[in-house]
């Protein structure tokens, strides 16, 4: 933030930091042993000569910043990483964190957030002996838990354990101890969540201009991406009532990434979840 007076990128920024510490500390060498630097020695409109260029560079991206961010200052400032997955974090989402804490043990809940640290250990005694697992400090956009990784699910998983990557976890709640935690049973990254866990799409169309081309395009992107996802048409009429269809189990879908997108780029879509 004190740098935004230099109206340069971060990224620019970062690149020129290495060459900036280093003309900075033989500027200082030179004055502690009473040499002129030959930067006093020029005019000040040829000053710029000595620097190196300002390289015309990308942004980084905000999930980049974001991570710069919190590794030091211990805290997100600008932004909450969660806050622009907050659609996606709400319709697969069966419960928020401050919620699992009036809930019963062994209770199934599927939750998204961020992994804000990882600590990892040795099982030390029983029939897992030397085998590793993990606590998580896993934040949604309402509270914090220990999410807790046990050695089968740790070894399954543990390509997805990284701090600041934001997560959902499928687990139980686990109620026995002092601190309300998750045991996790199934980890999976935001960028599968919609593949994995979408339970149904509802396509939002109007019957006024719902012409055959329409719907034929329609048909065509469901027929390529096949698969057991049920898919709904939500008909809204002249009356501003809305009329559910089920599709036949022909058009079915996969629910992919490339899908999604295709709906999405023409059409008013809904993604059902787990709730």
């Amino acid at each position: 933030g004190s740098f935004e007076s230099l109206n340069l990128k971060r990224s620019q920024l970062l690149a020129i930091m290495e060459n900036a510490v280093t003309i900075g500390n033989s500027v200082q060498r030179d004055k502690l042993s009473g040499q002129i630097s030959i930067f006093q020695q020029v005019k000040k409109k040829d000053e710029n000569e000595l620097y190196p260029p300002i390289p015309d560079i990308e942004e980084l991206s905000d999930e980049i910043l974001l991570k710069y961010e919190k590794e030091f200052l211990g805290v997100y400032i600008t932004n909450n990483p969660l806050a622009q997955h907050e659609s996606v974090l709400k319709s697969f989402s069966t419960n928020t964190l401050p919620e699992i804490q009036n809930l019963q043990s062994n209770t199934d809940v599927t939750i998204g957030g961020i992994i804000s640290k990882i600590q990892t250990s040795i099982i030390k005694s029983g029939r897992n002996k030397g085998q590793k697992m993990c606590k998580i400090k896993f934040n949604d956009l309402y509270g914090t838990c220990t999410v807790i990784v046990f050695n089968k699910e740790f070894e399954q998983y543990n390509k997805y354990l990284i701090e600041n990557e934001i997560i959902f976890v499928i687990g139980k709640v686990n109620s026995r101890m002092d601190e309300i935690s998750l045991n996790a049973l199934e980890i999976i990254p935001i960028k599968n969540v919609k593949e994995q866990l979408t339970k149904k799409i509802t396509i939002n169309l109007r019957s006024a201009g719902l012409e055959e081309e329409v719907i034929r395009s329609i048909k065509d992107i469901l027929l390529a991406h096949p698969g057991t996802c049920p898919v709904y048409f939500s008909i809204q009429n002249n009356d501003n009532k809305n009329v559910f269809i089920k599709v036949g189990s022909d058009f079915f879908i996969s629910p992919t990434e490339e899908l999604i997108y295709y709906i999405e780029r023409g059409y008013d879509l809904v993604l059902g979840g787990v709730k």
